[in-house]
């Protein structure tokens, strides 16, 4: 009877010793199965369910967008033009293409192909010349390139001549106090330019001009002048 108490008692002590050896070896292992349990718990909470594609904003750094001011260039601005600006250019074109038409019609018509018959004007060899004699004509002809045929009038220099006094015909009449003002040109040869004398008639053309010329007695010996002439 004792042995079989002594036995039971044995068994007893023997299955305590194991329960609380197995409840010391399980307990930490419930303890750390509950706090990952939490910790899991906590992180779903906290943690909000980002996908690997899209990353949580919180982690993205949001920079501020800068804009540059344009620096003005320094090539200057060009005018811009526009169809009525462009119409106005063209006009403008093509009137100062008309005037400059216009203008060389003009030289064209002021140059004359004279003979001293066309520098003849009403006057007797008595009268002293006034300007109010010239017709309307010969008035025209001041400042306009002409050519005129006739000779030279003969003089101390025959040779290189830069000026001479050109004359209606080979006389020695038609330059002096009694000849006619209206038959003579007191030439002066463009620069640069000379010719020598000759008893044949020539051609010279230049711009003619009206100057009066006073002889010695102080009276009119020439009304017509030629400057930049050239002999043709």
């Amino acid at each position: 009877m004792k042995s079989n108490f002594s036995l039971i008692v044995g068994c007893v002590l023997a299955l305590s010793v194991v329960a609380v050896w197995f409840y010391k070896v399980s307990l930490p292992h419930q303890e750390n199965q509950v706090m990952m349990a939490n910790l899991e718990h906590n992180k779903n909470i906290l943690t909000p369910p980002y996908t690997s594609k899209t990353p949580p904003l919180s982690t993205v750094a949001t920079q501020p967008v800068v804009t540059q001011p344009v620096a003005a260039q320094s090539v200057g601005t060009q005018p811009v033009i526009t169809s009525g600006s462009a119409q106005s250019v063209a006009v403008a074109a093509q009137s100062d293409s008309s005037s400059k038409k216009s203008s060389q019609s003009q030289e064209e018509q002021k140059k004359f192909d004279l003979s001293f018959d066309d520098l003849k004007f009403e006057m007797e060899k008595s009268q002293d010349f006034d300007r109010s004699m010239l017709t309307e004509k010969i008035n025209e002809y001041n400042g306009a390139k002409i050519q005129l045929r006739g000779y030279i009038r003969p003089s101390f220099t025959a040779d290189g001549l830069t000026k001479f006094v050109f004359v209606r015909d080979n006389k020695v009449c038609c330059f002096g106090p009694k000849a006619a003002i209206f038959d003579n040109v007191l030439v002066k040869l463009a620069a640069g330019n000379t010719t020598d004398y000759t008893v044949r008639p020539i051609t010279i053309e230049g711009d003619l001009m009206l100057k009066e010329y006073k002889g010695p007695d102080d009276k009119v010996w020439s009304i017509y002048r030629m400057k930049n002439t050239v002999v043709k």
